[in-house]
């Protein structure tokens, strides 16, 4: 078997070496496009992502938190429309099916119900009849409706739904009458492969 030449012997090795530094340049420059063409989600990624202070929503009573317990959580908001009749009824009960869905991930994430406007006792009361576990706020600051405006615009307009990551960014808006469906696949994904709001 005829042996190779040294100097094609020691190409071959320094080829191993430069070639993968080369090709991660090349990438890092923009100038080799690696950006898939389709993604797993089935909400509308918002990019940049909106950051939001959930600590400027004021508790609605002494005896709870307010937006600063929503910190280091995945967040689901529904922007509860006014008044919330039968649609805005059946979404909240969907809601509370998705949350129970996700089993054990179930604590990390918190569902809200936002109201900019606030929510009146007996209303505040009949969604928590629904379910319990719901996180009831307003009146909303501006700044929080600032970062939700800020999401619409970077997807394809106003959105019934809102995700957020552990690190307050609103990453993922849900328009349509689907979004519970699309809600529900995407949370399972990112709870699965997100390690980042468990307590070790």
């Amino acid at each position: 078997m005829k042996q190779l030449s040294p100097r094609i012997a020691l190409l071959a090795i320094l080829s191993l070496f430069v070639l993968p530094l080369l090709l991660a340049w090349l990438m890092y420059t923009d100038k080799i496009d690696i950006e898939p063409r389709t993604t797993q989600n089935r909400g509308q990624l918002v990019a940049p992502v909106a950051p939001v202070d959930w600590s400027a929503i004021p508790p609605p009573d002494s005896n709870t938190e307010g937006g600063a317990s929503l910190a280091g959580h995945w967040v689901v908001v529904y922007l509860l429309p006014d008044p919330c009749a039968e649609s805005c009824i059946q979404q909240v009960t969907g809601l509370r099916q998705v949350h129970r869905a996700s089993g054990r991930h179930e604590n990390r994430i918190i569902m809200v119900l936002l109201s900019p406007a606030g929510v009146d006792q007996s209303t505040r009361d009949r969604l928590l009849a629904i379910y319990p576990r719901f996180v009831v706020l307003g009146p909303v600051t501006g700044e929080v409706l600032t970062a939700m405006a800020q999401a619409d615009q970077r997807t394809a307009g106003s959105a019934a739904l809102y995700l957020a990551d552990p690190l307050g960014n609103i990453m993922m808006t849900y328009p349509g009458p689907d979004n519970l469906n699309a809600l529900n696949t995407d949370l399972k994904q990112l709870l699965t492969w997100s390690k980042q709001d468990q307590q070790p």
